[in-house]
């Protein structure tokens, strides 16, 4: 980690952090008159925990008590580090921290406290595998992304949010990595999800029909998948994958032919093996 003086940009930070809404910013002030960010992943830590023993203290601190060191490193909170530039606070924000930043601080404090999912996450029964991963998306959308952004720790991973349903009002993402997919896919999905005129999606089938480039082709146009494994080779490969309120079943797009050959496995195995 690098120590330079001066504060940290947090435009910087915000700019960096754009299109992901599961990362909230919270703004508060510093004797009631300087702008601060309390930043985090909302699904990857413990409020209750870090509000008593983080957020209280910050709060009741004045700007020559954040500014000394040994004042911060007196707050009752697990894993207390400085972050001296806008990478480590970003790096710290994805892997499950809440840091706290000012323009007007010489550093950004970090507090690390993770939060463990309530509910059982286990492998979907349809898409068995040997060798990797054993758990598999739910119903519930912000752990979703959030099993995403376990898996991939960088701020390029993107997610597009959107509501459709005039009765229903559900919430629907598109995630994609910026600088591996294609933003053009990524726009032209955004408006047509956007554009649909339904009442609601009970599944996300609904939302296939709605985006379907060709509705007369006896080939799928999209991949389902339950698995975050699988979702993750996606984003990496450069497509896009849909989300949808209260559905486990994750869409991948773009896709071809041979795409429906493959299988979670294929990741784990040699070259030569899977080809076989």
């Amino acid at each position: 980690m690098s120590a330079r003086k001066g504060p940290i940009d947090t435009q910087e930070i915000t700019d960096r952090l754009n299109d992901c809404p599961d990362i909230d910013r919270k703004k508060v002030f510093i004797d009631g008159k300087h702008e601060a960010y309390f930043i985090y992943i909302t699904e990857q830590i413990d409020k209750d925990i870090l509000q008593r023993d983080f957020v209280s203290y910050i709060l009741k601190m004045d700007l020559g008590q954040l500014s000394d060191k040994t004042s911060v490193h007196n707050i009752p909170c697990c894993e207390i580090h400085l972050l001296y530039s806008a990478d480590d606070v970003i790096k710290k924000v994805l892997t499950g921290n809440m840091v706290f930043v000012s323009d007007v601080l010489p550093y950004g404090i970090s507090c690390k406290n993770m939060k463990e999912d309530k509910r059982n996450i286990e492998e979907p029964i349809s898409e068995k595998n040997l060798r990797g991963s054993h758990e598999g998306f739910i119903e519930i959308l912000d752990t979703n992304l959030s099993m995403l952004r376990r898996r991939i720790h960088s701020e390029k991973l993107k997610f597009k949010t959107v509501t459709i349903g005039t009765t229903t009002r559900q919430t629907v993402v598109i995630a994609y990595i910026e600088g591996i997919a294609n933003h053009e896919i990524v726009d032209v999905l955004f408006d047509k999800i956007s554009r649909g005129e339904i009442d609601g999606a009970p599944t996300i089938g609904y939302i296939e029909q709605l985006i379907i480039s060709h509705p007369n082709s006896i080939f799928p146009q999209y991949m389902t998948t339950e698995r975050p494994d699988k979702a993750v080779g996606a984003l990496l490969e450069g497509r896009i994958l849909i989300l949808q309120e209260g559905s486990p079943i994750v869409l991948i797009a773009p896709v071809t032919f041979i795409s429906f050959f493959q299988t979670v496995d294929d990741y784990s195995k040699m070259w030569i093996h899977g080809s076989f």
